[in-house]
């Protein structure tokens, strides 16, 4: 089921709305549309398609097969506690906003991926893609737990899209709508609520706490990673890890939604927050895009 758009199209997209966003903030356009509504009438239409995708991670994808479900497992579970700990010893406090950098955007890091192609990719991307799945499903759960009261519908919508039989033939208008419409207009309004809030204003300990989110990830993922590939997979590809760890670093529509929830009351943790884990993505897609252009131009040297 290869329906997800993995071009450079919809990263595209999303600068180009972060970018109107904050360029409307700047100059005082107000969004039409509060933060409030987008969580409560789109987002859950994302979160319908992570449903879709972990349905068929877990029937069909690389979390089908008993063996090789323990290493991304287990890489994105360090991939989460990695970064939560940087951020609670940089802030100096043990709270739920410790889960800001942990969530891994599919759709942005498969985007990346794929602007350099070279004879790992197709590997690298079945193992990302197992990571992210298990990243989306402990997102979830901090999800739950920030939005607490009633049930959100976000994992409402991820229940529908995991537990529905025939809802897999929707996947792609379901990914689209996310990838083209929803996400976009997600970050749109965050870029305009992020102007609000002056640099004085910002709090510098959240700023710096979710500016460690590449580090994190690459110490959980890549790191802890390609121990246990040496351990239950292939060594020889122990190297992929590293790569995937990068990657891990490219967060966006988790990240700020538990941003938005979690410091709901504090414009300064907020607009930190968001600012960071913008920073924090252009900084892994730069370092991604540098170490597999280098990494595929010594296989095609090799090669000859």
């Amino acid at each position: 089921m290869k329906t997800r758009p993995e071009g450079a199209t919809p990263s595209l997209i999303l600068v180009i709305a972060l970018a109107l966003g904050l360029l409307a903030g700047f100059l005082g356009i107000h969004s039409p549309v509060t933060s409030n509504a987008v969580e409560t009438y789109l987002l859950p239409i994302f979160f319908l398609g992570i449903g879709v995708e972990l349905r068929h991670e877990l029937s069909l994808g690389h979390l089908s097969r008993p063996k090789l479900v323990l290493v991304p497992t287990f890489a994105a579970i360090a991939g989460v506690v990695v970064p939560a700990i940087l951020f609670c010893a940089t802030t100096g406090s043990f709270t739920l906003a410790a889960s800001i950098p942990t969530a891994t955007d599919l759709t942005l890091g498969l985007a990346v991926l794929m602007l350099v192609r070279s004879a790992a990719t197709s590997r690298i991307r079945a193992k990302f893609l197992a990571l992210a799945t298990v990243d989306d499903v402990i997102g979830l759960i901090f999800v739950g737990l920030a939005i607490r009261g009633s049930v959100p519908t976000t994992l409402i919508a991820c229940l529908l899209g995991l537990l529905i039989p025939g809802i897999k033939r929707f996947a792609r208008p379901i990914e689209w709508l996310s990838d083209f419409l929803v996400v976009p207009v997600f970050g749109l309004v965050a870029a305009m609520e992020l102007t609000g809030t002056s640099p004085s204003g910002l709090n510098t300990l959240v700023l710096a706490a979710v500016l460690l989110r590449p580090v994190g990830k690459f110490l959980g993922i890549g790191v802890v990673g390609a121990i246990f590939e040496r351990r239950l997979g292939s060594p020889q590809h122990a190297r992929d890890w590293a790569f995937i760890g990068i990657l891990g670093g490219i967060g966006f529509t988790v990240s700020v939604l538990l941003a938005q929830v979690i410091y709901a009351r504090d414009s300064g943790a907020l607009s930190a927050s968001v600012l960071a884990t913008l920073l924090a993505t252009a900084v892994s897609t730069l370092a991604y895009l540098f170490f597999a252009t280098r990494s595929a131009r010594r296989g095609h040297l090799s090669a000859k």
